[in-house]
């Protein structure tokens, strides 16, 4: 595929503004104006306010109609908000692509959808899109097309048909018991403090991972009375992710100490997300022919998204998969195989990482790699067995606010 200069220009300067201002998420209120503002400039049609502060583009008319999402949160950091998983190239990438359509770049026909997320780290903002109506902004997709950011080389991608994401569940325990003076409590360790360590230290890998541990305590020469431990659990099916609750059950029974109570709940629960086999194998081609280095992923990944969301929301064929964002253009045989286990690559920082970046090829990637996408599904196809048509977006009032590329009325950010 040419190069886009438009839209990789584009792509920049959508970059550069949201990865400068990183929000948490629910609190996207300049990452979404920025998406909306750059949006319009390119004569886009524009939705705001979509289940909070998500945000839906809409170029072209007619079929096929082909969807792109991407997130606009950062990841929660004791410092405010941080982009250290790669959403700001995500939606960066995703504004390039459809500069680069309107400025005539990359072929199009039909209809292609930007939906712009928030809250996806906390797996709460494909839902709100949803509650609030996304299903009846737009007409039904034939495909919703997304991608993440990954510690591969930059002309690697990775993807399969079926699971593509794992189950996952926080899980936030509370314990408590009386504090005092810690001099009065006599030769005997505290409870709480017995209790509280016990716990991080049992929980086996094999269940889940200790996030957060936390003792309370008001001063230095007070006892606790509270602690907190955030366990995150993870599963390739819901069955899997119920035997790893009831086995965390099993084990608070066994280290929680005699005076210390505990309670336990899910804070923040995923789906897993599946591809569609015939998008996935129709995708796949498309890369091979652009010289893609397209790699089969033996198993879902451990990571999360709640993209499946909105795909069943929409009646929409998910197509998801993971690009390289490493400055290396060859995959080190650690790497190799550590993919073929099934595991994250293990010579670059992974995503969350306070090491984690991207190559200055990364979002030029990215970018090729929605055209790349789009450019397979530039006629009517047929998913399922069935012929995708364009359906009218249905009426349903909305706390939403839309408007065309040539507003006088735009958001500044």
């Amino acid at each position: 595929m040419k190069l886009v200069p438009r839209g990789l220009a584009v792509a920049r300067e959508a970059f550069a503004r949201l990865h400068a201002w990183p929000e948490p998420a629910g609190n996207e209120v300049v990452s979404s104006a920025v998406v909306a503002h750059l949006c319009r400039d390119i004569g886009a049609m524009v939705t705001t306010g979509v289940g909070g502060h998500g945000v839906v583009a809409r170029i072209g008319t007619g079929k096929p109609v082909v969807a792109l999402r991407a997130e606009l949160d950062a990841l929660a950091t004791s410092d405010g908000a941080e982009h250290l998983c790669g959403h700001d190239m995500h939606s960066a990438a995703v504004v390039g692509a459809l500069a680069a359509l309107q400025a005539g770049e990359a072929p199009r026909t039909g209809t292609v959808l930007a939906i712009f997320q928030p809250a996806e780290e906390t797996g709460t903002g494909a839902a709100a899109m949803v509650a609030a109506g996304i299903d009846q902004l737009v007409p039904t997709p034939a495909v919703l097309l997304a991608q993440h950011s990954s510690p591969l080389p930059h002309d690697v991608v990775a993807f399969r048909p079926g699971p593509i994401t794992s189950w996952d569940e926080t899980a936030s325990i509370d314990l408590t018991a009386p504090g005092g003076h810690p001099g009065l409590i006599g030769s005997e360790r505290h409870a709480l403090t017995v209790a509280f360590s016990r716990l991080v230290h049992a929980v086996d890998p094999r269940i889940g991972q200790v996030t957060r541990a936390r003792l309370g305590g008001s001063a230095n020469n007070a006892l606790p009375n509270s602690a907190t431990v955030t366990v995150d659990l993870r599963a390739a099916d819901e069955p899997s992710l119920t035997s790893l609750r009831q086995a965390l059950g099993r084990l608070l029974d066994d280290v929680v100490v005699e005076g210390v109570a505990y309670s336990t709940a899910a804070t923040r629960t995923f789906d897993g997300a599946n591809n569609d086999p015939d998008a996935a194998a129709l995708l796949y081609r498309a890369f091979v022919e652009h010289g893609r280095s397209a790699v089969l992923m033996p198993g879902p990944s451990r990571t999360s998204d709640d993209v499946g969301v909105l795909a069943n929301a929409l009646g929409a064929p998910l197509c998801y998969w993971f690009w390289g964002v490493s400055g290396s253009s060859r995959m080190p045989p650690e790497d190799r195989a550590a993919l073929a286990a099934g595991r994250a690559p293990v010579s670059v920082p992974a995503n969350h990482s306070p090491l984690f970046s991207a190559s200055d090829l990364s979002l030029e990637s990215g970018l090729m790699n929605l055209l790349i996408a789009l450019s397979a599904w530039d006629s009517p196809r047929t998913i399922r067995g069935e012929t995708q048509t364009d359906e009218p977006a249905r009426t349903r009032s909305s706390p939403v606010e839309t408007t065309e590329g040539n507003d006088s009325d735009r958001i500044r950010a």
